[in-house]
């Protein structure tokens, strides 16, 4: 079950930090150093923190109510489109035409090549 509980602002920022600069895939165990400008991560840096903020816009909501694809909150809709954004512009992902479809491939498509390589070594 997914835990709602907030975060202080030194365990957020220690996190996103942390995140700006590897992508964490626990799953695999597996950590891949991303890819983009000191300007790019910080533009991801805020963007995940307009997501928090907008979940903290409605502290009595579920995370399963908060992204009930028809009941999201424009708030945070808008916060994850424009985290979209700057992930893609981190990865040199053209803004128009690229889905979400698109967009998990591609990632999907980066890990792969990153897995493989790390394999090899």
């Amino acid at each position: 079950m997914l835990n709602n509980t907030p975060i202080g602002k030194v365990e957020f920022q220690n996190a996103v930090s942390q995140y700006a600069d590897v992508l964490d895939l626990r799953s695999e165990g597996i950590f891949i150093k991303t890819i983009g400008t000191d300007a790019q991560k910080a533009k991801i840096e805020q963007t995940a923190q307009a997501i928090l903020d907008a979940r903290a816009l409605y502290p009595d909501c579920s995370l399963a109510d908060l992204y009930d694809e028809v009941a999201m909150p424009p708030e945070l809709r808008k916060a994850h489109q424009q985290n979209d954004r700057a992930v893609m512009e981190a990865y040199g992902m053209p803004i128009k035409g690229t889905t979400e479809a698109t967009c998990v491939a591609e990632l999907m498509r980066r890990y792969q090549e990153l897995t493989q390589t790390a394999k090899k070594d």
